[in-house]
């Protein structure tokens, strides 16, 4: 390990560990889980900048978007997320596909053993499935098991996350993001919320470090147009990430955690009040969107291609920070009361959104 690989946080912090277990799984469930959260343990990392494999920081008790996302459709919902961490799903798979191809290709044939749902038949020539039975796929379970390789990554998807990879590779801009060096990619950051002190992680594709840091994450999509773009970022907390990217790297570093810069009148008001004002740090914060289907033309014209769109999502993290903070906020506050409140039993009345009331409220049938 280089001096230059402990750039910015190391010294600040427990320091760069590395954990990359292959085969067996770290985790707790229910109260020993929720015990575990705001406090370290010689199981779990601590507050630093770490390396660890997907399957480890999923098992990690520490505060994560997902959960924050969860907790303000309903605490119980975000409870029931931090103690009972779901199982990896085909998209899930596909994403994580994408992203080891993308950043870190050599670890390919060491996180999957790719499953070939076809085969052609000796006798007749033809092609005929494979059902995820019998010896054969026996065969591909253990031959995974022994490699601590994941088994269910099929030959479709596959081709679809190269196929994807290749798109980003060769876009102008992402491909210029992902050249960028000095460079590390598929980072964990935990790091401590000083308000209500609960550990939070977050796993970053892609730690550009130079003078003004970038911070640059892989999303694979449905869609990269504008309106199913904006809709993502609200559904999947992408603007939630936009803050908690950038806070935790800016923890770690030492340099504290920012504040929101002000405007001119609530400045005034705090050198007034003799308050210190902190100015939102030179971190950038950007998401490399791609399609999952062939929409576009190629280059050369003469093919289909993935659409890739690069976004800087400065915008969104004013109200990403709101958005986290209510979310701890909730955590905490059910914590303390030992209370975690679902959905009311109750008949309730459905609001549409503003859009549709908007749209269609006038209408009368």
């Amino acid at each position: 390990m280089t001096d230059r690989s402990l750039t910015y946080a190391a010294r600040a912090t427990t320091g760069f560990t590395r954990i990359r277990s292959r085969t067996g799984k770290i985790g707790y469930s229910g109260p020993e889980r929720r015990r575990r959260r705001g406090g370290l343990t010689s199981k779990f990392a601590g507050p630093g900048i770490h390396e660890m494999s997907l399957e480890e920081y999923l098992a990690h008790p520490a505060i994560s978007r997902g959960v924050m996302l969860d907790t303000l459709i309903s605490p119980a919902l975000g409870r029931a997320s931090m103690d009972f961490p779901g199982e990896t799903t085909p998209q899930m798979r596909l994403g994580t596909a994408t992203h080891t191809i993308v950043y870190e290709p050599d670890e390919m044939p060491l996180r999957f053993s790719i499953w070939k749902e076809t085969r052609k038949d000796e006798k007749t020539g033809e092609t005929r499935k494979r059902p995820r039975q019998g010896n054969d796929w026996k065969a591909h379970l253990k031959a995974a098991e022994i490699g601590g390789r994941d088994p269910n990554l099929t030959e479709g998807q596959y081709k679809l996350a190269t196929s994807m990879s290749k798109a980003v590779k060769e876009h102008p801009i992402a491909g210029a993001l992902l050249r960028r060096q000095p460079s590390r990619m598929e980072l964990v950051i935990i790091y401590k919320d000083k308000v209500t002190g609960f550990l939070i992680k977050v796993r970053i594709d892609q730690l550009i470090e130079d003078e003004f840091p970038t911070i640059n994450d892989l999303k694979t999509c449905q869609s990269v147009g504008d309106r199913e773009f904006a809709k993502a970022i609200i559904d999947h907390g992408y603007d939630i990430q936009s803050d908690l990217y950038p806070t935790g790297f800016l923890a770690l570093a030492g340099r504290g955690q920012p504040q929101l810069r002000p405007d001119a009148r609530a400045e005034a008001n705090a050198a007034a009040e003799g308050e210190e004002i902190i100015y939102e740090p030179p971190v950038n914060f950007v998401i490399t969107a791609v399609e999952k289907k062939l929409t576009i033309p190629s280059a050369d014209g003469k093919t289909l291609t993935h659409a890739v769109r690069v976004f800087d999502m400065a915008r969104c993290r004013a109200g990403g920070r709101m958005r986290a903070r209510y979310a701890l906020d909730i955590l905490a506050q059910c914590e303390k009361n030992k209370k975690w409140p679902s959905y009311p039993l109750q008949v309730e009345r459905c609001d549409p959104p503003d859009w549709y009331l908007r749209q269609w409220g006038g209408i009368r049938r």
